[in-house]
């Protein structure tokens, strides 16, 4: 295996990009314990985000950034499959509070690629088999373009076969205990996913007539969060990321959000609970683990290009999450709700297109769309689309759904095509007479014989009062 001590400081970045599909379950938030503490908490995070927060954002910056002589990379092995050449590349991406983190990275490079030099890199948890590499190679013909696929992160199990979100809670509670900065999961999780952009463009660059030097990342759950991190860790190197299923940027926001929405936290993150670390970001270095996990504490450092994916019926997050953090996030800015998904993004078409269209876009082969909307509160709620000149517009469509309360977890959205009005397209919403009713907009764009849905923010209306 070929060490390569690189810091990642001083390396010579030459481009940017990175994503797609993998779709895990899995977040950061906590349970609510009772009133009061879920109170206290939630001061403690806002105080924590509102002081200084850059400053505490600084230790993942400073854990990638720091040289380790363990990197080293070596080819695995290398075979002809349908459509391309698959190569499996073995990267040791660290030691991390010793343990050597390794990872299966298989790189598909589809025959005809003129221009191999952009790469999309998929962010995953496991390695992938016989379907997965179907789809890795499909997805590589269609965008005629390089996708490597990182697994094993985070490399698991550790600490008394700990996994997911039970070993990102195990590593907070350790940082709270220590007060090492190293201990948090993600920082080696984004380390990992940037050795492996070093290891590629490395092996690339001996094997291949042209190397990869570009990026778009993309990664499912606590790989969103890691694509998160990956974009503001290396933002030079990336024209792209699509962090998918993970809607939870502003954390202190994000948890009264969840209080008022489900009426506690959601259910799906139990191993925060269990561990204690409720009443222990109560602490002063509780507080400021709450800015260090939380990418929003970077926001400003994600320039470039960003499509999130979130599922319409995910039951992790409110549904209307992304309004909290979108105002604040650099342009150019994108996101789709896939309606009636949860989690999981059953509808892999969909995601696939806008994944598809979206790399295109990153890389100069289609324009970038300029879509924008307005809702207006009058006698009705109305949403107002202008989807650009820049591409052909297929139709836009309305996704509505009711709830009893702000939970829209389990609800059906229903579709119909909104009005088209001049440049424009109207969708309406009557304010309901019980519950809730929400609105949002997709816009379908016809990217290079392929549909290329994109959507509106999502808006939530209760009774006229």
């Amino acid at each position: 295996m070929r060490a390569v001590g690189i810091d990642v400081a001083s390396h010579s970045t030459r481009g940017h990009f990175g994503g797609m599909i993998g779709t895990i379950s899995e977040s950061l938030p906590l349970r609510q314990n009772g009133e009061t503490s879920m109170i206290r908490l939630v001061a403690m995070m806002g105080l924590a985000l509102a002081m200084g927060s850059h400053a505490w954002a600084q230790p993942v910056l400073d854990y990638v950034n720091a040289p380790d002589d363990s990197f080293a990379w070596e080819v695995a092995k290398q075979e002809p499959m349908a459509g391309g050449m698959l190569t499996e590349l073995k990267v040791t991406s660290q030691v991390w509070q010793g343990i050597t983190w390794t990872h299966r990275v298989n790189v598909f490079l589809p025959d005809g690629c003129s221009d191999p030099s952009t790469a999309l890199m998929m962010i995953t948890g496991g390695s992938p088999g016989g379907s997965e590499l179907v789809l890795l190679s499909s997805a590589g013909i269609m965008l005629s373009a390089p996708v490597v696929v990182l697994g094993d992160i985070p490399n698991q199990p550790l600490f008394d076969n700990l996994r997911e979100d039970a070993l990102i809670a195990y590593t907070f509670m350790k940082y709270v205990e220590t007060g090492d900065e190293t201990w948090p999961l993600l920082f080696p999780m984004t380390r990992a996913a940037v050795r492996t952009m070093d290891a590629v463009e490395a092996w690339t660059a001996e094997a291949w007539e042209r190397p990869v030097e570009r990026w778009v990342a993309t990664g499912a759950s606590k790989r969103g969060w890691t694509t998160w991190f990956t974009g503001v860790t290396v933002p030079e190197r990336l024209d792209g990321i699509v962090p998918m299923v993970y809607d939870n940027l502003d954390l202190a926001a994000q948890m009264r959000l969840q209080v008022e929405s489900f009426g506690g936290y959601s259910e799906e993150i139990n191993d925060y609970t269990e561990l204690g670390l409720q009443e222990m970001l109560q602490s002063p270095e509780g507080a400021q683990l709450a800015a260090m996990a939380d990418p929003h504490s970077l926001r400003d450092r994600a320039t470039m290009p960003k499509l999130i994916i979130n599922g319409s019926n995910d039951p992790y997050w409110p549904l209307d999450a992304t309004n909290l953090y979108w105002d604040e996030l650099p342009s150019p800015k994108y996101v789709l709700y896939v309606p009636n998904a949860g989690h999981g993004l059953p509808d892999i078409e969909r995601v696939i297109n806008a994944e598809v269209g979206f790399f295109k876009a990153c890389t100069g082969r289609i324009p970038l769309p300029q879509p924008s909307w307005e809702f207006d509160y009058g006698s009705y709620l109305k949403l107002v689309v202008d989807p650009g000149e820049e591409l052909p517009v297929i139709r836009v469509n309305q996704w509505m759904a009711h709830a009893d309360t702000r939970d829209f977890r389990g609800s059906e959205w229903r579709m119909r095509e909104a009005l088209q009005s001049g440049d424009s397209y109207v969708a309406r919403a009557r304010y309901p007479l019980t519950g809730y009713t929400a609105l949002f907009a997709e816009i379908i764009y016809e990217a290079d014989g392929r549909e290329f849905p994109l959507s509106t923010n999502v808006r939530i209306i209760g009774p006229r009062g």
